[in-house]
């Protein structure tokens, strides 16, 4: 994707901060005694993070209004030819799980873009979309680029590929980073591994363990998991003993 690294490292950092603080003090500001609805509201610290990082390196976001409670930031590459979307690792393999069974979702509309890649992905699965007759084929397809016109506006021409930044997560903490490129159809033509460009906090956040590739480490583990670790061997020689005896 044509950004450089210096604005895909802050990018990143933006995508993957800890939103823990930010939620835990709005909450305390308004008094309130739920955590209705954090999981959506995160984004909220995260979109403003990312439109900021775009800004500060001379990159363009978009804002795009999907429905009444749903709103969210893409940014543009340096040339603005590609756009780069982000997700949650779990909530996209949902998406392309089913892809062909909601043809109109956000993600499968704009990744109309990308139907030039039809037939470079790493593997063919048969699906629905191969059981259309061409008429229906083209009825769908009319539908996904008016959706994808109505999101991108202006900036529908000049954009020629879609790609889709993920985070992997365990326990809420992100621990690994990918930058996807789908055809068409929701499949992948290639993936590669971004990781690298998280900023690494181990108070709030998982991080990477460099030293180990895509090997999770969590920041801190609760005394009751190391206790094990903490009771003496019993010496072979002791061990050989006690089974003579019993």
């Amino acid at each position: 994707m044509k950004i450089d690294d210096n604005s895909m490292r802050d990018l990143v950092g933006a995508f993957t901060r800890s939103t823990k603080g930010d939620l835990e003090q709005n909450s305390i500001e308004n008094d309130f005694v739920t955590a209705n609805g954090e999981a959506l509201y995160s984004w909220n610290y995260i979109f403003g993070s990312i439109s900021k990082s775009a800004i500060s390196n001379g990159l363009r976001y978009i804002v795009v209004n999907r429905n009444k409670i749903w709103k969210f930031v893409a940014v543009l590459s340096e040339d603005e030819e590609e756009l780069v979307l982000f997700f949650k690792e779990k909530n996209l393999r949902n998406i392309t799980s089913k892809f062909e069974g909601r043809p109109f979702h956000y993600l499968s509309c704009l990744l109309i873009k990308n139907a030039y890649l039809n037939g470079q992905e790493v593997v063919h699965q048969s699906t629905l979309f191969d059981s259309f007759d061409i008429d229906k084929k083209k009825e769908i397809d009319e539908k996904r680029t008016y959706e994808a016109q109505k999101m991108l506006k202006e900036d529908f021409d000049k954009i020629k590929t879609i790609y889709v930044c993920s985070k992997e997560e365990i326990s809420g903490n992100v621990v690994s980073v990918t930058m996807n490129l789908f055809n068409e159809r929701g499949e992948v033509v290639s993936q590669e591994d971004i990781t690298k460009y998280m900023t690494l906090d181990y108070e709030n956040t998982s991080a990477m363990n460099n030293a180990n590739d895509k090997t999770p480490t969590i920041p801190k583990l609760k005394s009751e998991f190391n206790r094990d670790k903490e009771k003496p061997s019993i010496p072979r020689e002791k061990r050989r003993e006690k089974r003579e005896n019993e």
